[in-house]
Formats: structure tokens, sequence, C-alpha cells
């Protein structure tokens, strides 16, 4: 085993399979040192689908398909959201998880805040009858014009505002514009 293993600013990156296992079994906090393990690319199979209900392994930006198949059978919403937010969640989780629970304003939420989203997923929430999840839409880096345009006849006021700041922010209004106007506005 590599020497010395640091514990308070841990650094577990460049441990392999067979260390990290070592590290499980013989630390005498295996809690702490477990999330620390699990955010690790190179943490094996067995203890990743240990440990399904501990979001920080969510941070491993090299998780199989099997351990998001895991997740979302056990249903634990709080791991299923946090994982809609992370940005190494695969496209498809995010689709299985809209199929499932299509009303579920949480995860829709979650969904739409992350910046990692594909903008089909973006379109889907787009309709929404969530206004809030509308407008974590539009604010949403991957939002395109085309879904712009497709809200700027929302009925919802914070949805029209939220359309109204992102076109100003990025210079694509004139400041004089209200968000009254922006049903009517060309949107380019």
């Amino acid at each position: 085993m590599k020497q010395p293993i640091q514990i308070g600013s841990l650094y577990f990156l460049d441990l392999n399979e067979s260390e990290l296992r070592q590290i499980i079994l013989s630390y005498p906090h295996p809690h702490f040192i477990g999330k620390q393990v699990l955010k690790n690319k190179n943490t094996p199979l067995d203890i990743l689908l240990k440990h399904t209900t501990c979001s920080e392994m969510l941070n491993n930006s090299e998780l199989p398909k099997i351990v998001y198949e895991k997740i979302f059978e056990e249903n634990h919403s709080m791991v299923i959201g946090y994982a809609l937010r992370v940005c190494y969640t695969p496209v498809w989780f995010m689709e299985k998880v809209l199929e499932k629970f299509p009303n579920d304003f949480g995860f829709q939420e979650d969904i739409s805040r992350n910046n990692y989203v594909p903008e089909h997923i973006l379109k889907k929430l787009a309709c929404s009858e969530y206004w809030e999840v509308r407008s974590h839409v539009i604010s949403n880096k991957n939002v395109t014009l085309e879904i712009l345009k497709m809200l700027q006849s929302d009925k919802e006021p914070r949805v029209l505002i939220s359309i109204k700041e992102k076109l100003k922010s990025s210079g694509k209004i004139p400041e004089s514009i209200t968000w009254r106007d922006i049903p009517n506005i060309s949107i380019q």
C-alpha cells in the first residue's frame, strides 16, 4: 500500500481497488472514510452497490449503470434528487425518473437546475405544470431560443419575468422591455 495515506486531506484519488477495500475494512470510522471512498473512480462495484443510499457516491464520475439502476429501484427520493442535480448523471436516468414520476415537482426542479441537461429534456420540462420549473428551464444554460419562444406565451408573469431577465442578460432585448412586452416581441 502507498504510504502515507493522509486522512486529514484525504488523498484517495490515486488508490486502486484493493487499496480502497483495505481502507474501508481497516479504518476505525468507516462511515467517514466510506463517503470519501464512494467518490473514487476505483471503488469496487460490490462496495458501491452496498451504499446506494449514500448520495456521496454520486460525485463519482464513473458510476456504472447498474448502480444507477439500483438507486432507481430502491426509490430513495433524497438520493434520486441528488443524482438529478449532479453533472455525471446519465440522461437515461433522468428520462426514467421523469417517466416514473411525471408530476413530481422536486424531481422536475432538480433536473431543470442541472446545467448538463440536454435540450429534449428541457423541452419536456418547459411544459411542466409548475411555473417554478418552467422558470428554472429558462435560467438553464442549455435553454434554446426555441424553448424561450415556446414559453413566451406563458400565462404566468413570473415565467415571463424569467424570459425577460434571460434575454436582457444576453443582450437580445433592450432594457426598456418589460415582462408584459415579452409575448409580443420577436425572440431571435
